[in-house]
């Protein structure tokens, strides 16, 4: 009833799911196909919970398209994290090194997928964004200015194809495992510092040279 058309009243839907995710718990009637497949067990589970997710998806499209709602919709599907190593099963990271709670890709690195209006369909974005970038963006697609001060970016002319806003405030995530604190710098292209009690470990790909100024991969995680 939230998505039937509203005349010229705009609306903003959030549809959080919790699939696929631990406790690996699903309807019977969703894993009932799956029960003989990938072994059973908890690989069946989550072949079923993927399968949801994405038939619901598809459903809420689908309204759209028959309420003649889609093309007028922009619509953002993406994930807060990597996989973890429940879920490997089906190769969740792919070629990504690391897993959820991890500042390497396999840890950061998600889908993101926008479709809307002046959005070229199947083109692919390699710019590092992130979620501080969706509210600015938000304000942007409304047509309000943002708030002063806020650490992201408006994403309108990158998902068009366009160049990215220069960033004033570095691109940067953050994972508390205690005693750890692992912490990841992106900048143009990649630069991560994973800090944490162990061997440091650090690795840049070619990036932005204010960062690799202040943040050398040669530095130890203490002098960072």
């Amino acid at each position: 009833k939230f998505l039937q058309p509203g005349g010229d009243k705009p609306w903003f839907l959030e549809l959080a799911y919790t699939l696929p995710h631990e406790d690996f718990t699903v309807p019977e009637t969703d894993r009932a196909p799956f029960a003989n497949r990938f072994g059973g067990g908890e690989a069946a589970t989550l072949a079923a919970m993927i399968t949801k997710l994405d038939r619901d998806v598809g459903k809420v499209l689908a309204h759209l398209r028959a309420t003649r709602q889609l093309e007028n919709t922009l619509v953002i599907f993406t994930s807060d994290n990597g996989a973890p190593k429940a879920h490997q099963r089906f190769q969740g990271n792919g070629i990504f090194r690391g897993l959820k709670g991890s500042v390497y890709e396999g840890g950061l690195r998600v889908p993101y997928i926008v479709r809307g209006r002046g959005i070229a369909a199947k083109a692919v974005q390699s710019t590092p964004v992130g979620f501080v970038d969706f509210y600015p963006t938000m304000c942007a697609v409304a047509g309000v200015a943002p708030p002063v001060g806020l650490d992201g970016i408006a994403l309108l002319d990158v998902w068009r194809g366009g160049a990215a806003p220069e960033r004033s405030t570095p691109l940067s995530t953050a994972f508390r495992m205690l005693p750890a604190l692992l912490i990841a710098l992106i900048a143009t292209i990649w630069l991560r510092c994973p800090c944490s009690t162990g061997a440091p470990a650090a690795r840049s790909i070619p990036s932005d040279p204010r960062m690799l100024s202040r943040y050398p991969p040669t530095a130890s995680p203490r002098q960072r």
